[in-house]
């Protein structure tokens, strides 16, 4: 199931208020958090108010010693709720041991819940067969459980991947189910109203497999089965729901089957991920477990599998596919899979996999048997031990076919370790902020030190050849009186010259030792003041000197200034008498909103007549539009408005100067003409200017014009004639 993020940014802009005000629509109903766990307000918060869920507010609970497939399933709810928000704090998936107590939550299997919780729920989860499991509403939380292990996967897959949506989405809402039953209860006219309380879902079977409702109210089980389905009429029914139970107390449920069989409609077939090399330092990008193309390089797909083992690894890996979730625009249900009855070489995408796992235990040896791309063994070492508590991610090219896997190795605690870095840390070496190194600035790092590119790979180099020289002169006999070494790198360190003197001074212990070590940065080598020796490059720009000398200023902060300019100039208010002041600063709206009532006051104390005052802070880079926003939209708010109507100063240019110099530029930037001089005319008032081009052009003359007197004169005929010039000119100033 392929769900897709969409953002759509809308502009309305309205001014027309209906003659009369229509009534208050209705508010629908909140969705429960089992008709629409995903939607905002339950786990998924917005908290800045712009219509975009930014927190996660719960966790999905697993079992204190969770399976495969209780992990397998919480990662694919932690990445349908990661997919659902534009920001999250790890971890999403918790062990019911160290379980928060605060915050909605979506549990697991029947043992992450409460021994009280599970015995509530013990009437809905009995009706599961085999192969089947269910979503349940429990005390405003969800609980997932199953009455196997594929029943399980099963409903925790169909759910994430289907909800809001009964099964096509988009398509029939789960919400829906229980609102056309209460319709159909009104009808019949019994006090009575349905919730629904349950969804399960069959392996390998499209579908709901059944839709549990709970019925409140003084009404019997046959007036309900009656009122559902009336004699003469249709049933109530949904095409994707294939049994509806209603409960309605002590006596057995009214079940209603749907006789007619779901028939799912055609998928478009998915375009399988194509292979590519795995780099930990863009995991979260097109390049690594995300899919995308070169041309809109943003991640539209999860073009991975996780394949989630039991325990604390599997607890970590389900946080990675939240963190997966988070990354892209759109994603593929199910992202993860229990790693068992699956060979490597059917595995189909890039892959995460646990190397204790069957599918682990299987590629490792394949491996450590494998050979390079010159047909040559791997070392022994390829895949060292780890000690106990350390855990490895290890990017393996071409490991299943030619799709490439991360491998996750250590014991329990070390594979947990790696995973939890990798949600949590990746694409960072550690501290997750832009201000911190991340694995590809590590990475150009090396590659600049190795390309001698980096001060330290040059100072390495020479090293390597000041070594190779010293033992050159040892194995020579050579006893040098004096040694003079110098050594130039982009940006030497302090201690780089005292560094290489010992090393001489060790090896020829009675020599005469002077070293110069210096960066190749003017300012720091040789030449501060002159730019033409400057060392410059794109990976090294220019290092100045230090400064002959350092000032430390403070610049007042714009809104102090605007008060003291007001407090000022409010001095000269006389009582009573009115004022308007508007303002434009570069300040947010809260900031705004701030000033201009410190504004308000001052003018107010200063004696302003408080009905003829007003204020208005607007913003300096958007004036127009902090206008509508700050002062119009408000005042709109609680009205009937349909439209807005705004009306822009046309641009008045009686002398079509304006019009003449855009014909100009046109033309010269289609090269029809070449622009000789722009010159600029400075005159005084009621003086009249002049201006004489250079002379005659190679070749044919210019037409040359006079226009300061009262009427325009000909200077000199050139290639153009004149009279075609000037009926030009004037035909262009009309």
């Amino acid at each position: 199931m392929r769900a897709w993020r969409s953002v759509f940014f809308f502009f309305v802009l309205s001014l027309c208020a209906a003659a009369r005000p229509s009534p208050p629509a209705k508010t629908a109903r909140q969705a429960s958090p089992l008709e629409n766990a995903f939607q905002k307000g339950w786990m998924l918060v917005d908290t800045n108010g712009d219509g975009i869920a930014n927190f996660l507010s719960g966790h999905v609970v697993v079992p204190a010693s969770p399976t495969a497939a209780e992990n397998a399933a919480a990662a694919n709810l932690a990445a349908r709720l990661g997919y659902g928000t534009s920001g999250l704090t790890l971890p999403v998936v918790e062990n019911a041991s160290r379980a928060t107590e605060t915050g909605p939550k979506i549990f697991v299997g029947a043992e992450a819940l409460s021994s009280r919780a599970a015995a509530t729920l013990a009437p809905l989860t009995s009706l599961l067969g085999p192969g089947e499991g269910g979503v349940f509403l429990t005390s405003g939380n969800l609980a997932v459980a199953g009455a196997d292990a594929p029943g399980l996967l099963a409903a925790a897959t169909a759910y994430a991947s289907r909800a809001p949506y009964q099964w096509t989405t988009p398509g029939d809402t789960i919400q829906s189910i229980a609102k056309r039953i209460n319709q159909a209860l009104s009808a019949a006219k019994l006090d009575a109203t349905a919730q629904l309380v349950g969804l399960t879902y069959a392996s390998k079977e499209p579908g709901i497999r059944r839709a549990i409702l709970r019925v409140s109210g003084t009404v019997g089980a046959e007036a309900v089965r009656k009122a559902l389905a009336p004699e003469g009429k249709p049933p109530v029914r949904f095409p994707a729901v294939k049994e509806l139970v209603l409960l309605t107390g002590n006596v057995p449920p009214v079940t209603l089957l749907n006789a007619v069989p779901f028939a799912t409609p055609p998928l478009s077939a998915l375009k399988a991920p194509g292979p590519k090399p795995l780099d930990l330092g863009q995991l979260y990008t097109i390049k690594g477990l995300l899919g995308g193309s070169k041309e809109m390089p943003v991640p539209a797909s999860a073009d991975a599998r996780l394949y989630v083992p039991a325990g604390t690894p599997g607890i970590a890996m389900a946080n990675l596919a939240a963190r997966v979730g988070l990354e892209t625009t759109g994603i593929t249900m199910p992202l993860a899979y229990v790693p068992t009855g699956i060979s490597p070489a059917h595995v189909p995408a890039q892959a995460v996999v646990p190397a204790d796992s069957s599918l682990g235990k299987r590629l490792v040896p394949e491996l450590a048997a494998s050979k390079n791309d010159e047909g040559a063994a791997f070392p022994n070492t390829i895949l060292p031990p780890i000690p106990p508590g350390e855990g490895e991610l290890r990017a393996i090219d071409r490991a299943f076919g030619k799709h490439s896997a991360i491998l996750v190795r250590g014991d329990a605690e070390g594979q947990a370790a790696a995973l939890d870095y990798a949600a949590g840390r990746l694409p960072f070496l550690w501290q997750p902020d832009k201000r911190y190194e991340s694995i590809a600035q590590m990475r150009y790092s090396l590659h600049r030190f190795f390309s001698l590119r980096s001060a330290a790979g040059q100072a390495a180099a020479a090293l390597f050849h000041l070594d190779r020289w010293l033992n050159a002169m040892k194995k020579s006999g050579a006893k040098p009186a004096t040694i003079d070494a110098t050594v130039y790198v982009d940006r030497a360190d302090p201690k780089l010259a005292s560094f290489i003197r010992s090393r001489i001074e060790q090896s020829e212990p009675g020599a005469k030792v002077t070293v110069h070590a210096g960066s190749l940065h003017a300012g720091l080598k040789c030449c501060a003041a002159d730019p033409p020796l400057h060392y410059v490059s794109r990976l090294h720009p220019f290092l100045p000197a230090e400064p002959t000398f350092t000032d430390d200023f403070t610049i007042p902060w714009e809104g102090r200034r605007l008060l003291d300019a007001v407090s000022k100039a409010a001095s000269g208010i006389e009582r009573g008498q009115p004022a308007n002041l508007l303002a434009e600063v570069s300040e947010g709206p809260a900031e705004r909103k701030k000033l201009t009532g410190e504004l308000r006051d001052i003018l107010l104390k200063a004696g302003a007549d408080p009905a003829r005052t007003r204020v208005e802070v607007l913003s300096a880079y958007k004036p127009g539009y902090s206008w509508l926003m700050d002062e119009i939209a408000p005042q709109l708010q609680a009205k009937p408005v349909s439209k807005i109507v705004i009306e822009f100063q046309p641009d008045v240019d009686p002398t079509r100067t304006s019009l003449l110099n855009a014909q100009l530029n046109m033309l010269a930037q289609e090269r029809d003409v070449k622009v000789l001089a722009e010159p600029t005319l400075v005159v005084q008032n009621n003086q009249t200017a002049s201006f004489l081009d250079g002379g005659e052009l190679p070749g044919m003359p210019s037409t040359v014009l006079d226009f300061t007197g009262p009427e325009p004169r000909v200077l000199r005929e050139g290639a153009a004639p004149s009279g075609e010039a000037l009926a030009r000119v004037v035909a262009a100033l009309a």
